[in-house]
């Protein structure tokens, strides 16, 4: 199946966290308290791999060239929509926007 989307885990995490600290459920995101979004961060931080992006890139690859070349495609395509992006003022840049094209290891925004 599919794993779960990054805004699902958080939200998971998040929401008990907030009920526990007494906020209220309709409460803007903007006034929930830094000490809870701190801490489901780093509770999220610590449950994820560092090298996450790296494995799935090296295991979608049948050789070391493929690697190589899907590991520059990667690096290149990030630095040029992050650019792009700030040229143009996008906004709103998350991981449930983005996606990575494992068959050239680009990253691909949608919305």
């Amino acid at each position: 199946g599919t794993g779960a989307r990054p805004s699902d885990l958080f939200y998971d995490k998040i929401m008990p966290e907030l009920q526990a600290a007494g906020v209220p459920p309709m409460t803007s995101r903007r006034a929930w308290p830094h000490q809870v979004l701190r801490s489901v961060w780093a509770q999220l931080a610590a449950e994820t791999p560092r090298d996450l992006v790296a494995q799935e890139v090296y295991c979608s690859c049948v050789s070391p060239a493929d690697l190589w070349a899907k590991t520059r495609a990667h690096a290149r395509s990030l630095a040029v929509m992050s650019m792009v992006g700030y040229v143009i003022g996008l906004g709103d840049r998350h991981l449930d926007n983005m996606l990575i094209d494992f068959a050239s290891g680009e990253v691909v925004h949608i919305d």
